[in-house]
């Protein structure tokens, strides 16, 4: 089991939902969570898209592949 954590909106920096699960519940999950912010004091909402297990990657945060440069032809 691990925690979910969101981005606090506020103050822009990982909160503690106060939920624990397993990936497998986290990749179930559909519904709309609340909870109040350890950040900040304010309630917020979250969906899974918007969250993440701790010790992985937060959706905002994973690396974006970039497409391949076209091949140039070859040289003159």
């Amino acid at each position: 089991m691990a925690r979910v954590l969101v981005q606090c909106p506020v103050r822009e920096r990982p909160a503690p939902t106060g939920y624990w699960m397993n990936p497998t519940q986290f990749a179930a999950a559909g519904a709309r969570y609340a909870f109040r912010c350890a950040a900040c004091g304010e309630i917020h909402q979250w969906m899974r898209e918007d969250a993440w297990l701790e010790g992985t990657v937060p959706p905002n945060k994973v690396p974006s592949v970039k497409a391949a440069d076209p091949v140039a032809g070859p040289a003159e």
